[in-house]
């Protein structure tokens, strides 16, 4: 279904992507009377339950319903009206745990791995501004967030993906002293993002290395193109961060 840009455009613009796991995916079996996969995604309120008033059992759209998935996905979104800037976002929603049992959650490493989404480690007592919510909104969505040592400076340590790591780059990118005020940790932060992605590994070089991936030989030419681009953009300072528009301000800055 993600074939259609008619999907692509809703869900970018009204929706939050969750992907559950096999393994999880166990865990919700009662609740959703199956385990979603790949081709049958299923659409979920805001408490998390089954919509069930579409699809028959539950709202769901599957790889070949391409026609039928944008009107449901304007339902759901006429039923469930965006409110700016609530509920107030709290850091602790984000924090990927470190604590494993047995292969899950995924390592801190792995996620970034997988979603080349560099890693921002929270040290020290908690900065002041990620207890903002307009702060969290703005730069969330940047990082991957791990609690690290809560003794100690607090500062934010920012961190690149290992994998596919250029030779003669430091993993680590940036060491944000929590002392400084929310406009300059902020600062540093889009400076430190922006850093990541002039040299952010590219998706076309995992499918060309895997023969798995062989199918996409024919667009790879395409996919390295569009990750050039946007580390064009980042050497520039710009490529906005997920979520941000163009001239759009940072609503944390009150003046």
């Amino acid at each position: 279904m993600f074939s259609n840009p008619e999907v692509r455009v809703r869900l970018m613009k009204n929706f939050v992507g969750l992907r559950i796991d096999w393994e999880q995916g166990k865990h919700y079996k009662d609740r959703f009377g199956r385990i979603p996969g790949t081709g049958c995604q299923t659409m979920l309120d805001l408490q998390g339950s089954p919509l069930r008033e579409f699809g028959g059992v539950d709202a769901f759209a599957t790889r070949y319903n391409r026609l039928l998935t944008p009107k449901i996905l304007d339902e759901i979104s006429a039923r469930f009206p965006p409110k700016p800037r609530q509920p107030p976002l709290q850091i602790g929603w984000f924090l990927w745990s470190t604590e494993r049992k047995g292969m899950w959650p995924a390592s801190v490493d792995d996620i970034s791995n997988y979603t080349r989404t560099p890693q921002a480690w929270i040290e020290g007592p908690m900065p002041a501004a990620l207890l903002d919510s307009d702060f969290l909104r703005w730069h969330v969505r940047q990082f991957i967030w791990i609690r690290g040592n809560p003794n100690g400076e607090s500062r934010i340590v920012v961190k690149r993906v290992k994998e596919g790591l250029k030779p003669g780059l430091r993993t680590e990118l940036a060491a944000i002293s929590a002392a400084a005020s929310p406009a300059e940790v902020g600062k540093a932060l889009d400076q430190a993002w922006l850093a990541y992605m002039k040299d952010r590994p590219k998706t076309a070089r995992g499918y060309s290395e895997n023969p798995a991936g062989r199918m996409f030989d024919g667009i790879k030419g395409h996919m390295i193109g569009q990750e050039e681009t946007l580390a064009a953009q980042a050497a520039a300072g710009t490529l906005l961060a997920p979520g941000r528009l163009p001239g759009e301000r940072a609503p944390y800055l009150k003046n």
